[in-house]
């Protein structure tokens, strides 16, 4: 499957500045499509939390996303799994992915064509840093248990992001951050909520790519050892104040947790900062 980025299907959205100002850029959709959609994203959360979707939902953390039934635009799957959006322009652009675990549980396995081999459609992609020099390839090193920069795969495609060198402006694979690939999606629902209850916590209003405006905060929660912070940059619906995407910090020297697997399965959860261990 490519994983380049791609022309959309004819059902892409118009652009809105070519439809009259009394016609909505909406789709419309009929109560029983609500209903329907609500119901198959409840259905996909709760195949990801397993026995920790009761626990998760009762204590507000499911809800604290943004989700819109209507558009689609869903914080958690977003952040957990990413999305491909339709574009104006006739493309079809992933976002988000923030999860490794989470992304390879939620979109469906695909059949490798070289090898035939079963691969996730949404990964993390570690092939080519064979091909990068140490001072790059330092860039993507992962320490257990930490947060950890990643190129990625969501749907069959290549993440792109915009990067500027020499005052011009290209896109190359992205560098995602990721929250650690040894947590259950709970875990790092309870360290997004620690982040966003942190007293030093940082608010700012901004607007996101699309116009809309949003909340940016930013604020710490403890990483498994319970003594070191992973900052957390959480973009907010500046109407409604839900979660839009979530994002760990990545720091420049990462591997300052010294915190061995054996000795993290040492630790017990707290169910009031991470959630329940299995």
């Amino acid at each position: 499957m490519s994983e380049t980025l791609t022309h959309a299907p004819e059902s892409a959205p118009q652009d809105p500045s070519l439809l009259p100002e009394s016609m909505p850029s909406v789709p419309q959709i009929t109560p029983e499509q609500i209903a329907e959609n609500t119901a198959h994203r409840e259905s996909v959360v709760k195949d990801l939390l397993g026995m920790d979707y009761d626990y998760a939902k009762e204590s507000g953390l499911v809800d604290m996303f943004y989700y819109d039934p209507v558009t689609g635009e869903d914080g958690f799957m977003h952040t957990f799994g990413g999305n491909l959006r339709n574009t104006p322009n006739g493309m079809v652009e992933p976002l988000g992915y923030h999860h490794e675990p989470s992304g390879e549980a939620i979109w469906p396995k695909t059949i490798h064509p070289e090898t035939g081999e079963t691969q996730p459609t949404t990964r993390v992609h570690r092939e080519h840093l064979a091909s990068l020099n140490n001072r790059e390839r330092a860039r993507f090193k992962e320490h257990p248990l930490e947060p950890y920069r990643a190129q990625v795969v969501i749907g069959g495609l290549t993440k792109y992001a915009p990067f500027r060198e020499n005052g011009e402006t290209t896109y190359a694979p992205a560098r995602s951050s990721m929250f650690p690939k040894e947590y259950d999606a709970l875990p790092v629902m309870q360290s997004i909520r620690a982040a966003m209850s942190d007293p030093e916590r940082t608010v700012e209003p901004s607007v996101n790519d699309e116009g809309v405006p949003v909340t940016v905060v930013q604020g710490n929660a403890k990483l498994l050892d319970g003594k070191t912070d992973m900052p957390v940059r959480m973009v907010l619906d500046a109407q409604n104040g839900k979660i839009r995407t979530a994002i760990p910090i990545i720091k420049n020297r990462p591997g300052y947790m010294k915190l061995t697997p054996e000795q993290a399965a040492q630790v017990p959860f707290d169910p009031n900062s991470y959630g329940s261990k299995r």
